[in-house]
């Protein structure tokens, strides 16, 4: 099972362009965020569109997903 870990985040980030500094910092603070709380794996769920958040990768290939491809806009709970 999974679970859930919600907090309050600023997530203007996530609709800034992703050439801006903005967008960068968030990605970063999305990706520290999910160090932070990913307990015994290393693996997440991407939330790029394409991958539906139920595609499992490392942290370096999601924010690699989100710089050159972008966050599902309708993305609001991290599993």
């Amino acid at each position: 099972m999974y679970d859930f870990i919600v907090c309050e985040m600023d997530k203007s980030w996530m609709h800034a362009d992703r050439r801006l500094k903005a967008y960068e910092l968030g990605v970063e603070g999305f990706s520290n965020f999910a160090v932070e709380n990913l307990g015994n794996t290393t693996h997440i769920c991407c939330p790029y569109v394409k991958c539906g958040n139920i595609r499992l990768f490392g942290v370096g290939i999601i924010m690699d997903h989100l710089y050159f491809n972008g966050i599902d806009q309708s993305y609001k709970i991290w599993s």
